[in-house]
């Protein structure tokens, strides 16, 4: 699979094809935050019964601004998904479960944005109580 960049594992507009998903940032969502406007998060209907309870997340922090991302144990859940829709050999089940997958990253997606947003439309501060 291709190298990770900063983002999660985010599905292609063409996201029901067999090269689904594409390491990238969503170009076509807004970068900025209007503080006038409520952005609501992206409804998830269920969780995929395959994502561990525990340690499905990691955070880490890039330019002082925390970053969720999907663990190497969903991740690689989601390759051999991936693997087997390239296969043509997918189930109905296993579809639903990739389809729940995307929901969550569009969810990531938006969480890691609107920090993102908010953190870089901050007043900047002289003091020493500026990220670390």
């Amino acid at each position: 699979m291709a190298a990770a960049s900063s983002y999660l594992l985010a599905p292609t507009p063409a996201h029901h094809s067999t090269t689904a998903f594409l390491w990238h940032p969503h170009p076509q969502r807004p970068t900025s935050i209007n503080p006038m406007s409520v952005l609501l998060p992206p409804q998830l209907q269920t969780l995929p019964a395959s994502l561990p309870v525990e340690g499905a997340v990691n955070i880490a922090v890039e330019d002082g601004i925390p970053i969720f991302r999907a663990s190497q144990i969903v991740q690689q859940r989601i390759e051999a998904l991936l693997d087997k829709q390239t296969d043509g050999s997918l189930s109905p089940e296993e579809v639903a479960e990739l389809n729940r997958y995307e929901e969550i990253d569009d969810y990531l997606s938006f969480v890691n944005r609107t920090i993102r947003n908010l953190y870089i439309n901050q007043p900047q501060s002289t003091g020493s109580n500026g990220p670390e």
